[in-house]
């Protein structure tokens, strides 16, 4: 139905530097996709390349496409057509810009002030914002832009959004959700191809050239990234009409079905336990541990699927060894 763009629509050199100019927009963008964007509207946002000194910040990109003008209010009606948010379906998409309208402090406050009243404003169910640089990103040439996280991240999480689209990164990354936002970096378009990597946030990564498949309903949007090839090789379904557990309802997890028991841990029959088994580590004869370990021998493991959102309190049914003092500590 229509398509967004991470930045850098186009570089001067098929090395993947020099400036987007109205030139290099003609060899690497509209005459590499003119029968498609015949039909289909598409939504870019400015990157490093599209907007720097070499192309006057942007006007040759702001030139060759009409975008909505809703970002230009305020002091700096050049915001125009660099922030801007639309409306399909379900879906309300801002499209912000990391580089002029970010860059400059002043500019940056402005550009903040709009997003915080247009995603007040919106009541789409499903809020999706994309820009340039990554502000969780674990590849090999750029990293997470600390700066951009630190402005963004608060905004989204007060203010709900779901899902951020970025780029700069030349991999492909998706991150675990993150105070409810999930990150990915989709920048396999065509550019030189940078190392993956990998982090505390990473769900997936890889670097190949991709696109991003998106399908959008009331209660479910659906991510696909697709290799050249047409294959998908990852996926990840966001979900938002479930509702939380109430207060009432607690999630049991006994120890006799944990599925993993690593070290002196051993599973023993117990009637008054819960569900007439425990996990028994016994006198180690050594001083208890007063923090935990980062690589820890004796372990075990339980999992269940948590509700984003959904604050849980964790309870913890346990005996000391012999029952004896220095026989207590569990780290969790």
């Amino acid at each position: 139905d229509f398509a967004v763009h991470g930045g850098d629509v186009a570089y001067g050199l098929s090395s993947g530097t020099g400036p987007g100019t109205y030139r290099t927009l003609d060899d690497w963008f509209f005459n590499v996709y003119k029968d498609w964007l015949r039909s289909r509207p598409m939504f870019p946002s400015l990157g490093n390349h599209d907007s720097n000194a070499s192309n006057d910040d942007g006007q040759h990109y702001l030139d060759a496409f009409v975008l909505p003008e809703n970002g230009g209010d305020g002091a700096y009606p050049d915001h125009a057509e660099r922030s801007y948010s639309f409306d399909y379906g379900p879906v309300h998409v801002v499209v912000l810009d990391t580089e002029l309208a970010f860059q400059n402090t002043s500019r940056r406050a402005a550009q903040l002030a709009w997003l915080n009243a247009d995603l007040a404003a919106t009541s789409r169910p499903w809020k999706v914002a994309v820009f340039h640089r990554s502000p969780y990103s674990s590849g090999g040439e750029h990293g997470s832009d600390l700066t951009v996280r630190a402005a963004f991240g608060p905004v989204f999480e007060d203010h709900g959004v779901q899902l951020v689209l970025s780029a700069h990164e030349h991999d492909y990354e998706r991150t675990i959700p993150i105070g409810g936002v999930t990150y990915v970096v989709t920048g396999g378009g065509g550019g030189p191809l940078y190392a993956a990597g990998s982090a505390s946030f990473t769900a997936a990564s890889a670097s190949r050239y991709h696109y991003m498949r998106g399908e959008a309903s009331e209660c479910t949007l659906k991510l696909d990234a697709v290799g050249t090839d047409g294959s998908v090789f990852d996926t990840v379904s966001l979900t938002r009409c479930a509702p939380p557990p109430s207060s009432g309802d607690d999630i049991v997890l006994y120890a006799k079905d944990a599925p993993v028991v690593q070290g002196a841990w051993r599973h023993q029959t117990e009637m008054s336990a819960a569900g007439g088994a425990l996990l028994r580590h016994p006198n180690a004869g050594a001083a208890k541990l007063t923090a935990a370990l980062a690589n820890p021998v004796n372990y075990f493991e339980m999992t269940f699927d948590a509700e984003a959102g959904v604050p849980y309190h964790l309870w913890i049914r346990s005996k000391a060894d012999s029952n004896g003092w220095a026989n207590d500590s569990v780290f969790v």
